[in-house]
């Protein structure tokens, strides 16, 4: 076993899935992979690939937001009228390695700072 590949292989694994990126096609991954390292044609444009790529982590993005903010009612619904909470989002239930745009940077916790001022209709 090359062990330097091996852990090259580790790491990108890691932070591939700190990344979200769980249902990547390995196949296609080393191929891609491949192509750059023996310096061969890719099988499509390297915009094309910036493309692919800005879709999948926008489509992470959003569906990072609406588990986020499913886990901002279930706070609101337990909070009494007239508390104040502070809730702290980890990382890793946040925006992970991505950020999301200009406002969160990669690693960033999510610190809302909320008060319930009343509830509409009550």
């Amino acid at each position: 076993m090359d062990k330097v590949s091996y852990s090259l292989g580790l790491s990108l694994g890691n932070n591939l899935a700190s990344s979200g990126i769980k249902d990547l096609t390995v196949a296609d991954f080393v191929r891609g992979l491949t192509c750059v390292l023996e310096d061969a044609e890719p099988e499509i444009t390297y915009e094309e690939a910036e493309e692919v790529l800005k879709t999948y982590f926008t489509k992470q993005q959003q569906e990072r937001f609406h588990d986020n903010k499913a886990a901002g009612q279930t706070y609101l619904e337990m909070m009494p009228v007239g508390s104040k909470w502070r809730v702290v989002i980890p990382e890793e239930h946040a925006y992970g390695s991505h950020g999301a745009g200009q406002l969160i940077e990669p690693y960033m916790a999510l610190i809302f700072e909320i008060e319930l001022l009343g509830i509409e209709g009550k």
